[in-house]
């Protein structure tokens, strides 16, 4: 879905766009991860 909104967006072909997660997932199993 977000892909979508961004993918709409006019400036989109001229922007770097990086996402990044702003909790650990509750099934992660690594320590380190967000």
């Amino acid at each position: 879905e977000l892909q979508d909104v961004i993918s709409n967006l006019p400036l989109f072909p001229y922007m770097d766009i990086t996402v990044a997660p702003l909790c650990r997932h509750p099934s992660s199993i690594h320590e380190d991860d967000r």
